[in-house]
Order: C-alpha cells, then structure tokens, then sequence
C-alpha cells in the first residue's frame, strides 16, 4: 500500500513542476548505464495486471502533455501564434504517427495480447510523445541551458564511475561474452556520453573537458558509438568553419582521453588502453559480430515482404519473442532501427519516421547557420547525427529513443524563437 501512495505522491509533484521530469529521465540512464537495465525492475508499482516502473511514470506524464500541446494549439490562441509553421506541421505528423500506433494497440488488445507485454511495446514504439514537453513545460531559453548543463555534469561524471565496475561480476561476464572486450558499463549510456561531449565541442569554451565523455565512449567500447562520435565531430567542424584551432583541440582532446585511460590502467593492472583502441581499430573490419548482423538484412526484408504497408502486428511480435528463435530475435531485435522501423512498422512508418527526422534536422542545421542560434544549432544538429548513427547499428531507438524525442522538441522550441525574429544568417 506504501509502494502505491508514494507512486501518486510522486506523480502530482511532478505534475506540479514538469520541468524536473527531463532531470529525472538523465539520472535513471545515468543508474542504468553504471549498473544494468534490470535494476529498476526491482522498483515497481503493481496495478492490476499492469507493473509500473519508474520510467513508465515519465512516459504518462509525457502523454499528458503530448494532451496538453493539442488542447492548447486548439484554444489558445497566442500559443498557437507562437508555434511557426513548421513546428505544426512536424507535430502534425508526429500525431498521425502516433495514431497509427494507436491503431496497431487496439489490434493486439482484440487479439488477446497480455496487457502488460502490449503496454510494453507500445510506449517502446511511441517515444516519439517526449517531443511535445518540451514545447509545452518551457517558457524561456535558460530553463533549457541549464537541462544541458545538468546533461554534460552527468557525462563528465559518468567515465569516473565507470572504474568501480572493473572487478565486478557484470564486467567478468562481458569480458567471457563478448571476446575478451572489457566493456565498463551499459551502452544506452553512449546517448549521454555523446550528448556531453557534442556540447562542449559546441560551445566556446572549456571544449577540453570532452575528453572525459569521450574516455567513457572508449570504456563503453562500441565501435558504433567511435563511427557517431567521429561522424558528429565532423559535422561540428563543418558547421564551425572548418578552423585550424578545432582541429588542435580534438587532437588536445585525443591525447588527454589516452592518458585517462593509461591513468586508469595503471591503477587497475587490467589492459583498459590496449582493449579498448584495440577494439577501436576493428571498427571497420568483418568482424563474426559485423557478419551477424549484415545477414539480418536480408530476413528482415523477407518479413517486410509479407506485410509490406504496416509491418509486424503487435500479436505476431509477441508470438515471436515467446518462441525466442534465432531468426525471431534477429526480427525482433535487429540492432539497427532502420530495418527495425521497416519490419515492424512497414512502409507507413518508415515514411512518417524519416519525415519527422528530417524535418528535425533541418530545422537545426538552419539553426546552425543563423548568428543569434548557430552555438545551439550546431550542438542540436550534431547529436541528432550522433544518435542517428549510433541508433543503426543498435537498440537504442527502441530503449532510450525518449531522449532523441526530446531533442526533436527542443530543436523545435528554438526554431520557434527563430522565426519570431528574423535573423542575419552567418
């Protein structure tokens, strides 16, 4: 009875101040990262035959206030005014996706589904709520700088922590898993780690710090996350001007990760440097990991081929993941959200989907090139590429997609300050 009173206590504190609830997002992928997804499993609410767990309270109030953006851009007229053309038509879409979400719920409840598991994939699929929060709980610019600060503390943070995993039993399992890789933490944490380091090579100052976020991409040791981080630097770089001083600094950077981590190897007497740029230098190569998931392909489109405008009903995803195959869990879980957009959600939802992230990139490049944004675009541009290449080659859409979302908004929520006042692009 305690569980269920402090479960409604918490959620009109919340509903009394919003802004707490991207705060609260960071810290549970912060936990998660440094211990492993299940742990807060072992926190839950039981209602019925629904299981509540803490992110499951962040997704209801999202959906609350995906309500509230709808109601107001109805009734209110100055909020209406103050969302640009573009801002609407992106919401637009993003509602029409969620719809069709809808749709596929309803189908699975008629079939019978558990109403937990049909729950569950569900709010996996409908992320994409988180992008109205923030274009409905913020009213002015530094509410938001500080969420972005409060972000890159908790990935300067997040590498310092990871050596406490070092002699654990996680890390002994990995290690045997996974080929001898010595990977310190779990990797939905690259999303922050990215996060960090993308702003501070955006901003002005203080862009040395990005070694740490950067040490602990190394220690998280997916060869995805080097390609993201490479390809976002590289988009920071074009976006800045291409000049000589945010060369030196990466390199600057470059040398002060290394030393973290030899400083880390000489405490630990464990080969942290030699693993991880080993691991580093097979980025590109075949790899029996790479060769598994290049043969995915080719099944995912078999599936797509069978149902080809709406992709996997939510009955048929069920039925596979409790007959847990080899090939049911290559569809199911193809580490790649490209092909898994196009099994499970066919040629509707690969439409809506790369309409939204386009439309969302776009606004942030023409962010990036105006004078009075260019530090925000740029940032907002760069970890949406980060996460867009990290999110094709893994499960990161499916599992911590809310904070892409969210970032889709807040882009949105600058876009809208833009248009207001015309700007001198740079």
């Amino acid at each position: 009875m305690i569980e269920i009173t402090l479960f409604f206590i918490f959620v009109m504190v919340v509903l009394l101040k919003p802004t707490v609830i991207p705060y609260m997002a960071l810290i549970l992928l912060f936990i998660v990262g440094l211990t492993h997804p299940g742990i807060l499993d072992e926190y839950k609410v039981t209602l019925g035959a629904v299981n509540v767990f803490p992110m499951d309270l962040l997704y209801l109030l999202a959906g609350i206030y995906f309500l509230v953006y709808w109601v107001r851009i109805s009734l209110d007229a100055e909020f209406k005014k103050n969302n640009s053309a573009e801002t609407k038509a992106a919401s637009l879409l993003m509602l029409f996706y969620i719809l069709f979400f809808v749709g596929k719920l309803i189908n699975g409840f008629f079939a019978g589904l558990p109403f937990d598991s049909l729950i569950r994939v569900f709010m996996g699929d409908t992320h994409m709520l988180y992008f109205f929060m923030p274009l409905v709980i913020y009213k002015d610019i530094s509410k938001l700088k500080r969420l972005i600060y409060f972000a890159v503390i908790l990935a300067l943070i997040f590498p310092m922590c990871q050596p406490f995993l070092v002699h654990t039993e996680f890390t002994r399992s990995v290690m045997k898993g996974m080929g001898g890789v010595l990977r310190l933490g779990y990797g939905d944490a690259n999303a922050l780690l990215g996060l960090g380091a993308v702003a501070l090579f955006s901003w002005e100052y203080k862009k040395y710090l990005a070694f740490l976020p950067m040490a602990g991409i190394m220690m998280l040791a997916h060869r995805s996350a080097f390609v993201a981080i490479a390809i976002a630097f590289m988009a920071i770089s074009y976006l800045r001007g291409k000049n000589i001083k945010m060369a030196a600094m990466m390199a600057v950077v470059g040398v002060l990760m290394i030393g973290m981590l030899s400083l880390l190897q000489s405490f630990t007497n464990i080969d942290i440097l030699g693993k991880n740029l080993s691991r580093a230098e097979q980025t590109f190569e075949n790899t029996g990991t790479t060769k598994a998931r290049i043969g995915v392909i080719p099944i995912i489109f078999e599936e797509f081929l069978e149902r080809p405008l709406t992709g996997l009903e939510y009955r048929e995803f069920h039925e596979m993941t409790q007959h847990n195959t080899a090939r049911n869990f290559n569809i199911t879980h193809p580490h790649n959200f490209i092909l898994s957009t196009i099994v499970n959600t066919g040629l509707i939802g690969v439409i809506f989907r790369f309409l939204l992230i386009g439309k969302a990139l776009s606004a942030a490049y023409k962010l990036a090139k105006s004078e009075q944004f260019k530090s925000i675009g740029i940032f907002l541009f760069s970890w949406m590429l980060y996460f867009i290449f990290y999110a094709a080659m893994n499960t990161t859409m499916e599992s911590v997609g809310y904070m892409f979302w969210f970032v889709c908004g807040v882009t949105f929520w600058f876009f809208n300050q833009y248009k207001k006042t015309p700007l001198v692009t740079a």
